[in-house]
């Protein structure tokens, strides 16, 4: 069976580094993320959504959580920032927010060219701080992509061989109860029927557009996508804790 390819390439941004020198052209990364953080500021935020957000970013979060996030970590109170580093080849910024009661939330931006204008495609909340201290048990950014990773091959193998029954055997307890194989199978029909391969993504590194999180209901959700070519592989994917290990818990995934 022939399967559509998902293209594994180098990210867009540093594909037209080597091929153009675009970086002596380009606006500065640093002027996009003041002039959003200050947009943020002025409570614009439908401005700031709309204007200094990647189509990736935006395809993954909507506007209310956006908004959730800027709030969950004070960035609505941004007063000034203070960038460390400036990595142009990996088009990253990495510093820390001032918020107006002086307190600083540390931060990993990062951006990419469209139509010539930098947009941000990410931001992380840097971990290993005293806030974080309290979330012993939350894995590693390093875990968490290697979690995406797995669900999605797993996920993958499972829609070319048609056959659920692994991936099946992988999940949480609680999802096993809710589901079966021939349900997953139905629910991912339309992949197998238009060859589309997600395994072709192995390889590429996940970008979570807003950061990974623990939800009320106790859930960690993982939302973003492989930027993969043509086609872009966007994910949700949730997990629940089942002593000793996250489990999971339900995936999302759409390909355009």
């Amino acid at each position: 069976m022939r399967k559509t390819p998902l293209f594994s390439i180098i990210t867009a941004v540093s594909l037209i580094l080597i091929n153009t020198g675009v970086c002596a052209d380009a606006p500065d990364v640093s002027i996009t993320v003041d002039s959003f953080f200050k947009a943020v500021q002025q409570g614009d935020l439908t401005n700031a959504y709309d204007n200094y957000l990647s189509e990736e970013f935006r395809a993954v979060a909507t506007g209310e959580e956006f908004r959730a996030f800027l709030e969950q970590y004070q960035l609505v109170n941004y007063k000034k920032a203070a960038w460390d580093s400036v990595a142009v080849s990996q088009v990253s910024l990495e510093g820390e927010i001032i918020t107006a009661n002086d307190s600083s939330v540390p931060l990993n931006i990062t951006l990419v060219l469209e139509n010539g204008n930098w947009k941000i495609q990410s931001i992380y909340r840097v971990a290993g701080t005293e806030a974080d201290e309290g979330q012993r048990t939350f894995p590693s950014d390093n875990e968490l992509r290697a979690m995406a990773d797995t669900a999605t091959q797993r996920l993958g193998r499972a829609i070319n061989t048609r056959d659920f029954t692994e991936f099946y055997d992988r999940l949480s307890d609680l999802f096993k109860s809710q589901t079966t194989p021939e349900a997953l199978y139905s629910a991912f029909k339309s992949f197998a029927d238009q060859d589309i391969d997600l395994t072709a993504v192995k390889g590429l590194k996940p970008v979570f557009n807003l950061p990974p999180n623990i939800n009320d209901d106790g859930i960690l959700v993982l939302k973003g996508n492989y930027p993969s070519k043509p086609l872009i592989v966007y994910f949700e994917i949730k997990y629940i804790y089942e002593h000793p290990d996250w489990k999971l818990f339900g995936i999302n995934v759409s390909v355009r």
